[in-house]
Formats: structure tokens, C-alpha cells, sequence
């Protein structure tokens, strides 16, 4: 199909047009009505922040899913989670949004997720990725993958709602969220018990929970923590990380001297007898050099 068409300069040129697909036409039909239905009954942001902040509190359990945390070596990362996002879309109205996967690669999986918002008329668009093989390099099986995808759908459409939602709104609504989360009516030993209790949810032991919070035992344990590894378990639940990960984080790796050529070269050191292999002479002198306190303390922890 083809229509005539005069340019500036007398010329008649041939225009090939294009029809719409029935499925074309029936999108953005779809779309104008609810671009029309969206300007006709508008939001209000008095409403989305009370419905938002009914449902973040409704109790313990579903606040403590309104934040995620991640342990990243020695430092704490928080924020906002997926189940808050969900909140915030259903609170916000005359929203479109999803999330899907676009492609899986030899080694990772590319998840989109997308939010518009039909009455400002703004949308977001992000692209995640995840790695699907595991620490030597093999590729994870197809379940593993399936369940890779989804933690990476669930991260795009989060980060895609909070990109068209200002977090500003919902700054209120998650304070309050982090609060209700430690228990208000609780003493602080209860807080503590129920915290180990849920983490032996995830077959997190209570030597486990000490370590990911660098301390020594319960009664240790502050607020601080107790938000953080409530957080935590909803890391762990939403596939954004593991409990072996979490404990891996902010460990020293050692260097590549061995144990045992490490104990050898301290103990020699600490006998002041010459060292007889080369390699662990280094830069001690005529084979000997007394033992410094540092040393020593490495050494005893070896014994």
C-alpha cells in the first residue's frame, strides 16, 4: 500500500505506509484509556502514604520485609526491598510495571523490569544481571538457574518502581517499617531471642548470627544488629544473596605462604636458630631475628 506524495520542489515521490497490527492497535488503545481513566480519577499522595504505611506495619513479620540487607566485607548495605516496592505500586495507582527476563547468556542471566506512570506520564526501564555459575566456573543447573532469574526479576522491578515512585514519599513509611520490625512492645531480651529464633529459620547457628554482627554473644546483640539481620533473612529469602555468602564477607583471605612454611619460619625465629630453606629466609639476617610480639601472638593462635 502507497500514496502520493509532492515535495517542496514539484516532485511526486511514493510513500509506502506501514498498517498497524490488530495487536499494534489494541495496546495503544489499551494504554489511551488508561492514560484517559488515570487524568479522569488522579492519585492522591495523602492516600498513597497512609495506605502505603497500613500495610508496611500491619505486623512484625511483614515489617521486617519492608528492608534488605547485605554484608559487603567489613560495611553494612540497607535499603529499601522487593515487598516494599510491591506496597508502593499497589498504594500508588494508575501504575503499569513488571518484570521479565530478556536473556540467558552462558554465564549470566539479564532480567528487565519496567514501571510507567500513566498519570505523570514517566517510565523507567532497568536491565539487571546475575551470575549463574558458582565459584569455579560450572554453570548452575536448570533449577538453579530458574530461581537466578527470579531473584533478577524481582531486583529489576524494585529498582524500576523506586526510579518512577520518589523514595522521598516513602521515607516515613520505612523508618516506621524498620521500627515495628525490632519489636516496640518487646524487652531487649526478647528482641534477642526471637532474633535467633528466626535466624535458625534459615539454619543460621547462634555462633553464626555473632559472627555476622561481630559479636562475642546474646547479650551483645544491639537494635542496630537486629535490624541488620532482619534485614538479612530478607536477602536470603528474595535470592539477592546466601548465608554462606554472608558469612564469607570481610574475611581475610590469607596470603599465599603456606600454613606450615609460615609456623616453621616463627618458630624458627622464635628458637633464633638458623633457618635452613632460603625461601623463608627473606631479609632475616644471618639466618636468625628474635621473634616480635605480633609474631608471637600468631604463633601462639597456631599452637
Amino acid at each position: 500500500m502507497s500514496e502520493e506524495t509532492v515535495t517542496v520542489d514539484g516532485e511526486i515521490v511514493d510513500l509506502e505506509v506501514v498498517p498497524t497490527t490488530a495487536l499494534e492497535g489494541l495496546n495503544r488503545a489499551e494504554i489511551d484509556m488508561q492514560i484517559a481513566t488515570a487524568k479522569r480519577w488522579p492519585r492522591s499522595i495523602t492516600d498513597f502514604k497512609r495506605k502505603a504505611l497500613e500495610l508496611a506495619t500491619l505486623n512484625e513479620e511483614t515489617a521486617a520485609a519492608m528492608f534488605y540487607s547485605l554484608k559487603r566485607g567489613s560495611k553494612r548495605i540497607e535499603g529499601p526491598s522487593v515487598r516494599l516496592a510491591e506496597i508502593a505500586a499497589y498504594s500508588w495507582k494508575n501504575l503499569r510495571f513488571g518484570a521479565r527476563v530478556i536473556a540467558v547468556e552462558q554465564k549470566q542471566v539479564v532480567a528487565q523490569g519496567f514501571a510507567f506512570d500513566l498519570e505523570n506520564n514517566t517510565a523507567s526501564s532497568v536491565e539487571v544481571r546475575r551470575r549463574i555459575t558458582n565459584s569455579e566456573g560450572q554453570r548452575y543447573n536448570e533449577d538453579m538457574i530458574t530461581m537466578t532469574a527470579n531473584a533478577a526479576c524481582s531486583i529489576a522491578f524494585r529498582n524500576a518502581i523506586y526510579k518512577v515512585i520518589p523514595q522521598a514519599l516513602l521515607l516515613d513509611v520505612y523508618k516506621l517499617a524498620r521500627e515495628t520490625a525490632t519489636g516496640k512492645s518487646l524487652t531487649m531480651e526478647q528482641r534477642r531471642e526471637k532474633i535467633l529464633a528466626d535466624m535458625a529459620k534459615i539454619d543460621a547457628k547462634p555462633e553464626q548470627v555473632y559472627k555476622l554482627v561481630d559479636k562475642k554473644s546474646k547479650d551483645d546483640i544491639t537494635i542496630d544488629d537486629i535490624l541488620f539481620l532482619k534485614g538479612l533473612i530478607t536477602s536470603i529469602q528474595d535470592g539477592e544473596t546466601t548465608l554462606k555468602t554472608a558469612l564469607s564477607e570481610g574475611e581475610i583471605v590469607p596470603a599465599t605462604t603456606k600454613l606450615g612454611d609460615l609456623t616453621a619460619a616463627l618458630k624458627v625465629k622464635s628458637q633464633g636458630e638458623p633457618i635452613s630453606n632460603p625461601a623463608q629466609r627473606g631479609k632475616i639476617e644471618d639466618g636468625k631475628e628474635p621473634l616480635s610480639a605480633a609474631d608471637r601472638a600468631i604463633l601462639d593462635e597456631l599452637k
